[in-house]
């Protein structure tokens, strides 16, 4: 992907290259770079740039930062952790912010919530931070000591998750911190559809619903999801938390935002 980067960078044909990848979808992850140049080489330039992905892909993001420098943008790239900022989970995001030269300068958010951390509790830490948000806060049941894991629909094999945890590993974790009595019991009514299927696993298997899911990703309530059940988990899931959405938004058009309403941005 880097050198792609840098044949996109020289104006040069990159579609060749791309269609010898094993998957498709890889390159995708080099089209932003390809309509920033493109309006940039039409004369629009993109004025702001946001783009968030894995984290797997920082360094992605860091080339294109590069390249986008050369190109006139103030750029600021890194790893965010969704409970800094008040999400109730533990998700790490690869965030690039740009802005054009002359429209202000890129930057991130600051922490408004403390990091999890294991080895601290949740009364621990940066005193001039909020804590982080626990699973159990955010749903009324689940981990009371911890924000949720990464709310998937896949596992780190491929294959799906039907109880929209993330995986065995994920699932390690959950039950550990309920046989440990770090937990509080989902006891709301149920609809049948929702309710854990004994399929040779655990018969008590910890199923995250369509809403709670919503909940842990900051969606608001009532927010219209489309399509089947198992379209509705690939929503959220695939989503960017809202709420670190809009931390991310609110700094980096800080000055249009602030110009707008006539007092200081966030």
């Amino acid at each position: 992907m880097l050198h792609f980067a840098d044949q996109l960078a020289a104006r040069r044909d990159i579609r060749a290259g791309l269609a010898t990848l094993d998957d498709e979808r890889t390159g995708l992850v080099l089209e932003p770079l390809r309509w920033v140049l493109e309006a940039l080489d039409d004369g629009h330039p993109y004025r702001t740039v946001m783009l968030e992905q894995v984290p797997t892909v920082l360094p992605v993001w860091e080339v294109m930062a590069d390249i986008m420098r050369a190109e006139g943008y103030s750029v600021v790239t890194g790893r965010m952790h969704a409970e800094e900022y008040g999400v109730p989970q533990t998700r790490a995001r690869a965030v690039l912010v740009a802005r054009r030269l002359g429209e202000g300068e890129a930057a991130l958010p600051a922490a408004t919530h403390r990091r999890y951390s294991r080895t601290t509790d949740q009364d621990g830490g940066n005193q001039d931070l909020l804590p982080w948000v626990s699973m159990a806060q955010a749903l009324g049941w689940g981990m009371t000591h911890r924000p949720a894991l990464t709310v998937a629909v896949g596992t780190a094999a491929g294959g799906p998750d039907p109880s929209c945890v993330g995986g065995s590993g994920s699932r390690a974790t959950l039950y550990g911190e309920r046989d440990a009595g770090r937990w509080i019991a989902n006891t709301r009514l149920m609809d049948a559809d929702e309710m854990p299927v004994y399929r040779g696993g655990r018969k008590d298997m910890i199923r995250v619903s369509v809403a709670d899911a919503a909940r842990l990703q900051t969606f608001p309530p009532g927010h219209p999801f489309e399509g089947s059940r198992t379209k509705q988990y690939e929503q959220i899931g695939n989503a960017m938390p809202p709420e670190l959405a809009e931390a991310v938004i609110r700094r980096a058009m800080a000055a249009e935002l602030a110009a707008r309403t006539g007092t200081q941005a966030a």
